[in-house]
């Protein structure tokens, strides 16, 4: 849908650029590459695959602006009638985000080429065929970004591909050889703490050993110690405690520390070497026939 031929004035002629179907003055204007003198509104041509003057086939090209600069120094009125504004072609968009008669929208994507309601605006921007954005495949390097109805024929062009499928590779190959680094790494680091466990089994292990050997001997002097205090309750003696020194052998009776004292002799006879009466110890072994006892 174009402007209307009134809303022009001054002395550049907008005839030159009527729209080849709807006879306004074509916005925004494009042109088939059948022939550069058939103009259009793109809202008239957007959906066709033929020239609507000639049918030849466009062949799958982009539209294209033939209009120069020319078109854009063409001077009008508003078109919404609001009477505020009155200005070149290439300003117009700026004034239709303000203009209080314009119901429409203006797509910061396609400017005026969209028509789309102020409604609407916000929905038609994030799937607007003139928004500018990466390729499908940037997610393996791919960096190509153009409006999106290019980035579509882009990404179905052959040998952009071939490219695609390259880049896919090289990437999964490097993922591949990232991820064996790390296993390798995960697998030495499972060993360390493989052995620091049993380590620490084994430390506990010996630990639980000592405990249980320290336990016992506690709980030997406890028990004891209660047989001898059971014992002292009854009015028993209980027998004196148990040490377990060893002398040594190689030691003298004289310099041990724990030496015992030596026996006492026997008490000497009290009449001294006077012996009356029998005596009961021999001198020397006694003969054959003789009595053991001397007068």
């Amino acid at each position: 849908m174009g402007i209307g031929l009134e809303f022009f004035f001054g002395p550049n002629n907008p005839i030159k650029f009527i729209c080849g179907k709807c006879k306004d003055v074509a916005s925004p204007p494009v042109s088939y590459p059948c022939s550069f003198s058939h103009m259009f509104c793109y809202d008239c041509v957007s959906n066709r695959s033929t020239c609507p003057i000639d049918n030849q086939p466009c062949g799958g090209s982009p539209l294209v602006d033939t209009t120069g600069f020319h078109y854009y120094n063409l001077t009008l009125r508003c078109p919404r009638k609001c009477d505020k504004w009155s200005g070149r072609l290439s300003d117009l968009a700026d004034h239709l985000r303000v203009c209080p008669n314009n119901d429409m929208g203006v797509c910061k994507w396609g400017g005026s080429k969209c028509n789309v309601k102020r409604t609407d605006l916000a929905q038609h921007e994030q799937t607007c065929i003139f928004a500018v954005v990466p390729c499908s495949w940037s997610s393996v390097g791919c960096q190509y970004q153009d409006a999106r109805y290019n980035v579509e024929k882009h990404a179905t062009d052959p040998k952009a591909l071939s490219q695609h499928l390259s880049l896919a590779y090289d990437g999964l190959t490097a993922e591949r050889n990232n991820l064996a680094t790390r296993v390798d790494q995960l697998e030495a680091e499972l060993a360390k703490a493989t052995r620091t466990i049993a380590l620490m089994e084994m430390e506990q292990k010996a630990a639980l050993t000592s405990a249980g050997k320290a336990n016992n001997a506690v709980l030997e002097e406890m028990t004891k110690l209660v047989e001898r205090v059971s014992m002292l309750e009854r009015g028993e003696r209980p027998p004196p405690p148990s040490f377990a020194y060893q002398p040594s052998s190689s030691s003298s009776s004289s310099s041990s520390p724990m030496a015992m004292p030596p026996s006492p002799s026997p008490p000497s006879s009290p009449r001294g070497d006077a012996q009356d009466g029998p005596i009961s110890i021999f001198t020397s072994a006694p003969s054959p026939g003789a009595s053991v006892w001397s007068s």
